[in-house]
């Protein structure tokens, strides 16, 4: 062997060869499940003489989109319906600040946007305003002026 030879250039091939015969192995790990695909037993087909859900029991709101130039939207159960337009046997009648509502065969539906929050008035907004220390003065002249 020539001794003039720098070490890593022996390493070099001896590395390449072992990544070669371990890539040549198959890997023997365990099968990893898809976390996108929904739970057991929830399946995308409908089973014969079973009729298909036109939309749950209880619809999610989970948008409202208020637009300008364009009527009103919600995106209910992952789907976009625009005011008046339907979602399964219910037609969508109002879109308000943070709930909409649902007109269906049996009544009208309301959906919340956050449903268990309501809104309330804060603190600063339940007391009177104070007045400004230019206003005091020029009450205090109007008095003044009315006494002369």
């Amino acid at each position: 062997m020539n001794m003039n030879v720098p070490i890593r250039w022996l390493i070099a091939p001896v590395a390449l060869i072992g990544c070669v015969l371990l890539a040549a192995v198959p890997a023997r790990g365990q099968a990893v499940s898809d976390p996108t695909r929904p739970p057991a037993g929830i399946d995308s087909a409908t089973p014969a003489g079973v009729a298909a859900p036109s939309r749950p029991a209880k619809a999610t709101l989970q948008s409202i989109i208020r637009r300008t130039q364009d009527r009103p939207a919600a995106i209910i159960d992952g789907e976009l319906v625009v005011l008046g337009g339907r979602i399964g046997d219910a037609r969508l009648v109002r879109v308000g600040e943070d709930s909409v509502d649902l007109a269906t065969a049996t009544g009208r539906e309301t959906l919340q946007l956050t449903p268990g929050i309501g809104k309330r008035p804060t603190a600063a907004a339940q007391t009177p305003a104070k007045r400004s220390v230019h206003g005091k003065q020029r009450e205090r002249r109007a008095g003044e002026e009315a006494k002369r």
